[in-house]
């Protein structure tokens, strides 16, 4: 039997790195889209649960891994009905057509699930998020959870990648930052990020489906992908200044806790990933820096 892969959110940043990485694989693959529809992605809308009990009926997905969410801390904290909706509601209705269809669901998370008090922290570590976007995602997890035990919640940091525009992440907007030098910007340099690449992380959950084709009953059902060099978003603006030898003197560094955004912001939530590796997944290993340098001489013209 062909196996069949679905990906939610597959116009995003995650989404279609996770998308590219499992059509390269020769994967029969179907991403789903809903604002952003192009090529050959299906529109549906994951609201909606009748439309999503006929796709899973027509499709009957092998595997449907969930990257769609609502990933602003800001709009969260200031809408949390809507976050509701994409964060816990979609992924348990999900979880539900997975068990009811047999599909392995495999659910986007975040690392917003710690309190960043105590870093790193491992997949058994103590749980308080301290926003509401991660009381949405832990709502998510335990949603999926709760309705299908054997789901897989993937938590995960901050990422960065191959931007269809820079205020798609909040590591490839601090490029823009750097280059306008006219205006003098605040930069935090409190908050530690982990800003690990979406092909990385796409490659390790081909990984896993892999891992789940042998169906073993021991696989994990909460795990952690991550890069392990943390940098504040101050270092990140660094880097982006020396790789465009652009002077960031324009730039302050904010050392105390950020108080201008809707939502409080955990310090350090390094996530531990030994006991992933421990399972042959391979480590998040692509380089900031060059990375970066690649991407800055192939499209710096876009910020």
């Amino acid at each position: 039997m062909v196996q069949t892969v679905v990906i939610s959110g597959a116009s995003g940043l995650l989404g279609r790195a996770v998308y590219a990485t499992f059509k390269k694989h020769g994967v029969n693959t179907i991403g789903l889209a809903h604002s952003r529809v192009s090529g050959d992605l299906v529109k549906l809308d994951l609201t909606n649960q009748s439309q999503v009990e006929e796709f899973f009926e027509k499709t009957k997905p092998s595997v449907f891994i969930h990257c769609a969410a609502e990933r602003r801390p800001d709009v969260s904290e200031n809408d949390k009905t809507h976050t509701d909706n994409l964060n816990i509601q979609v992924p348990e209705f999900l979880a539900k057509m997975s068990a009811k269809h047999n599909s392995e669901l495999i659910y986007m998370c975040s690392d917003s699930l710690f309190d960043g008090k105590n870093p790193p922290y491992d997949v058994d570590s103590e749980i308080n998020p301290i926003n509401y976007y991660g009381k949405s995602k832990l709502g998510g997890e335990r949603a999926i959870h709760r309705v299908y035990p054997r789901a897989i919640s993937v938590r995960l940091p901050v990422l960065y990648g191959d931007v269809e525009y820079p205020e798609e992440t909040s590591i490839n907007i601090l490029v823009s930052i750097v280059k306008n030098t006219s205006v003098k910007k605040a930069v935090d340099d409190w908050g530690v990020r982990v800003p690990t690449n979406v092909e990385d992380i796409a490659e390790c959950l081909y990984q896993v489906t892999e891992k789940l084709k042998e169906k073993s009953s021991n696989f994990p059902n909460i795990i952690h992908l991550s890069a392990h060099k943390t940098l504040t978003k101050y270092d990140m603006c660094k880097i982006f200044g020396k790789i465009l030898n652009i002077n960031i003197d324009h730039i302050e560094p904010l050392t105390d806790v950020p108080i201008d955004s809707a939502a409080p912001r955990p310090k350090d939530c390094h996530l531990a990933t030994g006991k992933t590796e421990a399972l042959g997944i391979s480590p998040c290993s692509t380089d900031f820096e060059t990375w970066f340098k690649h991407h800055l001489e192939a499209k710096g013209d876009m910020y």
